[in-house]
């Protein structure tokens, strides 16, 4: 999968670069493809392996199966972790107040995991520099 950027900010061998989010731009009808100020902008670091400079335009590339994991990760298991919760309570023979708050729980408790696994863990080997295109 491949993204554009700009380099925002340069420490040692790493690089902060934004990507402008192009789901942002599927609706919109100003067609400037991605570079006005209603397209937000995702920042992740990567390994500067190009050395890019601040303010360079570059090709960020990542593997479609890395992405595919992630949008598993955050979007699917803590919707398996809820539908669990319900059921082990439903078994066990809780309320339906019981049992909302055990979904609930698991559903946050799920993106709390998730949260403490990939808190440290940047982008640096998943995401890779690519190509520069420009300034």
């Amino acid at each position: 999968m491949l993204s554009e950027g700009f380099v925002l900010k340069i420490e040692g061998e790493y690089a902060t670069v934004g990507v402008k989010r192009q789901t942002a731009c599927d609706t919109c009808r100003a067609n400037c493809g991605g570079h006005c100020d209603k397209a937000s902008t995702v920042e992740t670091v990567v390994k500067n392996t190009l050395d890019a400079k601040v303010g360079d335009r570059v090709i960020l590339y990542s593997k479609t199966s890395t992405v595919m994991g992630f949008a598993i990760t955050v979007f699917l298991l803590p919707l398996l972790s809820a539908i669990v919760g319900y059921a082990l309570s439903y078994m066990l023979g809780g309320t339906v107040a019981i049992n909302a708050v055990v979904t609930v729980l698991a559903f946050v408790l799920t993106y709390f995991i998730i949260w403490l696994v990939h808190r440290n863990r940047k982008s640096y080997d998943t995401i890779k520099m690519h190509e520069i295109v420009g300034r």
